[in-house]
């Protein structure tokens, strides 16, 4: 018996954090889903556990590229100003400046904790983990309830919530090493991300995911064999959840909302049905960033535009509270220089992602070129800051992952996994 137990701490070892600052990562990625306190305790715990690393943070942020230093502090400074100007309360201020300051905050933790390869490995695996308990839980909700949302309060999360998740998930079929070779876990993991895509189907998740597919194929080259093991996994996944909502009666209902979302990507010549009324917004924000071209301050478009409506009838009776649209947003509210200041911070990550190309760290460059092509695909159609709630943590992940991978950065030791 003991003897077993030893075998089981060894081979699972592997799963406990190294440290507090990575506890505190792993449970707001963990919990985060739940909604915004679990995720806010995961960062008190990695902000108590860096108490204790003052040396080691202090190394890592004079070791951040010249472009994380300028782009990051340009974004929380211009925030603070332009938001501060705008706001009509320290509260609308604070609540408006927090975004900037929670990407920045998030980016750099996932940087300074997956520097090591061990916290790398640890962090696809944990993914997966979660993958297949979001995936779980919304199809228990579906088939015993009728209810499609599973954990989230709108079901197209659990659909977009796969994008910065899908290559965690589905490159696992092309990994040979570290722990993942003979974990049952990467054979459950594809079939309950199917889950999550099709229950929750949008457009933006199926034309952001399809595009990570082509950028993981084209980064990885896998050989035939791979390739036919990638898309049999594909497959048999999608295939089991037909049979499974089959036998629930609830195939019509997800049949429908493919066909919907299908429908909708072939509308070209019908905007407002293409974009689903974004356009409409767009017309706006694109008005409001003509007027205010230093920017409204952040969180600050839903007071603001309602002003331009009746004068422009840019909208039609609803006024959105979000402008679907992660440029136009930092264009609208954080003006040219914000959005100038995020461009340099993607360019950066684009350049380190070449660089892992041309080093021939071909699981790395997969993994993170098409998470980060999927979330650059669907950033046109959302606004991944005004998803702080529940979902950004795990697009700004991706970032920081990026930035973990930067030669001045990453954490020197032996390579262990991939």
């Amino acid at each position: 018996m003991k003897k077993i137990f030893n075998d089981l701490s060894r081979r699972f070892q592997f799963l406990f954090p190294e440290s507090l600052v990575e506890a505190g990562f792993l449970f707001a990625l963990l919990f985060g889903v739940i909604g915004p306190i679990p995720r806010y305790l995961g960062f008190l715990i990695a902000l108590m556990g860096s108490v204790s690393r003052k040396s080691e943070l202090a190394s890592f942020f004079k070791s951040l590229p010249l472009f994380v230093k300028i782009s990051l502090s340009f974004l929380l400074i211009w925030g603070a100003m332009i938001t501060a100007f705008k706001a009509d309360s320290f509260f609308s201020w604070g609540k408006g400046w927090s975004l900037v300051i929670e990407f920045a905050f998030w980016v750099l933790l996932a940087a300074f904790v997956l520097r090591s390869s061990r916290a790398f490995e640890r962090w696809r695996y944990f993914m997966a983990l979660l993958v297949c308990v979001m995936g779980g839980l919304t199809l228990w909700s579906l088939i015993i309830k009728g209810n499609m949302n599973g954990l989230f309060s709108v079901h197209t999360f659990s659909a977009m919530i796969t994008i910065p998740l899908f290559s965690l998930t589905m490159l696992s079929a092309f990994d040979e090493e570290g722990y993942w070779r003979g974990n049952v876990l990467h054979l459950v993991a594809p079939f309950f991300l199917i889950v999550l895509f099709f229950i929750g189907l949008s457009s933006g998740a199926l034309v952001s995911n399809m595009v990570a597919i082509i950028v993981l194929l084209a980064l990885f080259r896998p050989s035939r064999k791979k390739l036919a093991l990638f898309f049999t996994t594909l497959v048999l996944a999608a295939a089991c959840l037909s049979v499974v909502l089959l036998l629930s009666g609830h195939w019509p209902s997800v049949k429908e909302r493919i066909q919907g979302e299908i429908a909708q990507l072939t509308a070209l010549d019908d905007p407002d049905v293409l974009t689903s009324k974004r356009s409409q917004i767009w017309e706006a924000a694109f008005f409001c960033a003509r007027r205010h071209p230093a920017g409204i301050g952040w969180d600050q478009f839903e007071k603001t535009v309602k002003y331009y409506i009746g004068e422009k009838q840019l909208v039609q009776e609803r006024c959105f509270s979000s402008i679907h649209n992660e440029y136009l947003t930092l264009l609208v509210e954080g003006g040219i220089p914000s959005l100038g200041a995020y461009l340099l911070f993607l360019w950066g990550c684009f350049s380190i992602l070449h660089s892992l190309t041309r080093r021939k760290e071909r699981l790395k460059s997969a993994l993170l070129g098409s998470a980060f092509a999927g979330i650059m695909v669907f950033a046109l159609v959302a606004t991944i800051f005004d998803e702080r709630r529940i979902l950004a943590i795990y697009f700004w992940t991706i970032f920081g992952a990026i930035l973990s991978q930067h030669e001045s950065v990453k954490k020197p030791g032996r390579e262990v996994l991939l």
